[in-house]
């Protein structure tokens, strides 16, 4: 749980002091210096159902992450919400960003023949 393991995919910072590093087996907090353990933050005992390709946040607080089957999940900081409701095996968010309100994810469905544009809009709720 304190050391990063896993297809390491991604890395997020809005600061100098710390690092949210994405991976197949959770995202991993760690100070930047390196001193002391990492933290794993995950909703699974092993691997995220999906290997995330994108992460983007407002803070390091309010972070989403995206990847393949349609996985895509937010991290408040402490824990991981999985949106399982969206799983496709047909499919991949490639790139997630937020502005405000707002959160984008894009990527594409795939098939034998053909591929498709894939892009969810997501808005939280006023508050």
């Amino acid at each position: 749980p304190d050391s990063i393991s896993g297809a390491l995919s991604g890395v997020f910072t809005t600061s100098n002091r710390r690092l949210l590093i994405g991976g197949s087996a959770g995202i991993y907090g760690s100070r930047s210096d390196r001193v002391g353990p990492g933290s794993r933050y995950s909703f699974t005992s092993s691997f995220f159902p999906g290997l995330p390709n994108g992460m983007r946040g407002r803070s390091m607080s309010d972070l989403f992450i995206v990847g393949d089957y349609n996985f895509i999940a937010h991290f408040n900081g402490a824990t991981v919400k999985w949106y399982d409701g969206l799983i496709s095996t047909s499919s991949r968010f490639k790139s997630v960003d937020q502005k405000g309100a707002i959160a984008v994810a894009v990527g594409s469905t795939f098939g034998p023949l053909d591929r498709k544009g894939l892009v969810l809009f997501g808005r939280r709720p006023a508050p």
